[in-house]
């Protein structure tokens, strides 16, 4: 091998290296994104999460109420028999 091819291949792996350089820097500006996006999901799922509970909440409150009011509806009605009976009674 002459000085020549050494110089010429050795210029080629330079430049080989340059290039891989070039794409790892690419891939770490990307996995820094991805590392970005996946935080952020993170967060988003914590809020969705949070979120959902008030939806249920939410979602509660008119059955409760209707649960409330029959009760009481039930109540009157048990009261009101009772009243009767025991004033037919009496």
């Amino acid at each position: 091998m002459t000085g020549e091819e050494t110089v010429e291949r050795l210029t080629a792996v330079e430049q080989a290296v340059k290039s891989a350089q070039h794409q790892i820097d690419e891939m770490k500006e990307l996995i820094n994104s991805i590392h970005e996006l996946a935080s952020e999901v993170r967060y988003m799922r914590t809020d969705v999460n949070k979120m959902q509970s008030d939806i249920d909440e939410i979602k509660s409150k008119p059955k409760k109420r209707y649960d409330l009011i029959v009760t009481g509806i039930i109540t009157a009605l048990t009261s009101g028999l009772v009243t009767y009976l025991l004033t037919s009674i009496i």
